[in-house]
């Protein structure tokens, strides 16, 4: 028997491997899901703590400092800016969501699948599939149309399936490694470190921070004395 008659004899189990993996890739996506959603929780805390017990006593030092700097180095330090996404679509780009939308769900349709554990996977996929085309997110249904063709058997062999969900499988397992060490970094981090102090040991922490940010004033407003002095 050669081999591509031998791949042939194993379709079935290929696809079944196939199904066994896909649910592995959703079992891994909500891993990282989950993890990204506690770096987000943390951040929040920790966000919501400076603003309440931190920014009272040092935000108008801060303030200072930065428009000092600005009047010296001639540049404001860059803020962070949450700039809603354009989702307004030109007709070519509506023709193409309804038409990727329409293609995806027949792809990931649940009624598609007679298994049940099978089924939670297509459930979850079209999930994200409705959620973007509700949003208008073209990008999002053009990456999950690319995505199909390594996850679905189509044209495709059962065997080139099974690689590539397993490289899919790889990818998320690197991408949870890296989110697990911004967690712990996060954690490990003087701020972070800040909210598990009791209140004498954070007024200490608090007031080498208005030391510092002080020290750091007289620097930027000696500087800007003299060069106005020079004039």
């Amino acid at each position: 028997m050669d081999k591509n008659k031998a791949i042939v004899c194993r379709e079935p189990e290929l696809r079944k491997k196939a199904a066994s993996l896909r649910l592995l890739l959703l079992e891994k996506e909500h891993s990282l899901l989950s993890l990204m959603s506690e770096i987000c929780m943390d951040e929040c805390r920790l966000k919501d703590f400076f603003k309440v017990k931190v920014e009272p006593r040092v935000g108008h030092l801060k303030k200072r400092l930065e428009n000092l700097k600005f009047l010296v180095l001639g540049y404001k330090e860059a803020a962070s800016k949450s700039a809603k996404e354009n989702t307004i679509l030109d007709p070519l780009q509506e023709k193409e969501l309804k038409r990727l939308y329409r293609n995806l769900a027949k792809i990931y349709h649940p009624d598609c699948r007679k298994d049940n554990e099978e089924k939670k996977f297509f459930l979850s996929r079209m999930k994200e599939i409705n959620e973007a085309f509700i949003n208008r997110d073209l990008n999002a249904l053009r990456s999950m149309f690319k995505k199909s063709a390594r996850e679905i058997e189509g044209e495709k062999s059962a065997l080139w399936i099974v690689e590539s969900l397993k490289e899919e499988i790889k990818i998320t397992e690197s991408v949870i490694s890296v989110y697990i060490g911004k967690l712990a970094d996060l954690r490990k981090s003087k701020r972070y470190s800040l909210m598990n102090l009791d209140q004498k040991d954070l007024d200490l922490e608090i007031s080498k921070m208005e030391t510092e940010l002080r020290r750091e004033i007289e620097v930027y407003s000696s500087i800007l004395y003299g060069r106005n002095k020079n004039k």
